[in-house]
């Protein structure tokens, strides 16, 4: 019996129990697999943290966070692919999925702005998106875990999320044209709502 597949799996499973981040000397960042590692190399400069005060649909309005506090004015922080609530049919047109094939089902969103009080006046706090599929399938999704938007509280629950992002431009979609910062993968995904 070959068992070469067994050792395969577990250097797969070891690189991942030892990842580490490292910045880089390129523009671009990387990533190295090896059997005992997984080493993320962000790009050389410009990496930068914000705080997140509302959610804009395809981006994040943020402040800068320096560690202790927000600063400055805001900055508009695009969302992951995935995460993005804003479609081509909004004005400015957006880069939110309109639908996907997943395993032979055809999926199709839509997406409701949730509104709640926030710093910047934005009052949209989170999005839902509504889900009908090619086999009469339907549900409600939330991203989990849910945002956190920065209030004027000063208890540390009152805090907004901190979100990690590298400097970038975007030639579409139009909603995205000037934002200037692109988040890195902060651990959300959509969720059934339960």
């Amino acid at each position: 019996m070959d068992f070469a597949w067994m050792n395969q799996a577990t250097a797969a499973v070891n690189s991942l129990r030892n990842i580490s981040m490292v910045q880089g000397k390129k523009s671009t960042g990387q990533v190295y697999v090896s059997d005992g590692n997984t080493v993320i190399e962000l790009p050389a400069s410009g990496f930068q943290t914000f705080q997140i005060v509302s959610d804009g649909g395809d981006w994040y309005n943020c402040y800068l966070f320096n560690g202790v506090s927000a600063v400055g004015g805001i900055v508009k922080v695009a969302k992951n692919q995935d995460l993005r609530c804003l479609l081509s049919t909004n004005v400015p047109a957006g880069g939110a999925w309109t639908s996907k094939l997943i395993r032979g089902i055809t999926y199709t969103y839509t997406y409701t702005a949730i509104a709640g009080a926030t710093l910047d006046g934005i009052n949209v706090v989170e999005y839902k998106r509504d889900v009908a599929g090619s086999d009469s399938s339907a549900e409600t999704d939330y991203v989990t875990p849910c945002l956190n938007c920065l209030n004027s509280g000063s208890s540390p629950a009152d805090n907004g999320d901190i979100v990690s992002a590298f400097p970038t431009s975007f030639s579409g979609p139009a909603s995205l044209i000037g934002v200037t910062w692109q988040a890195v993968a902060d651990g959300r995904a959509w969720a059934k709502k339960p």
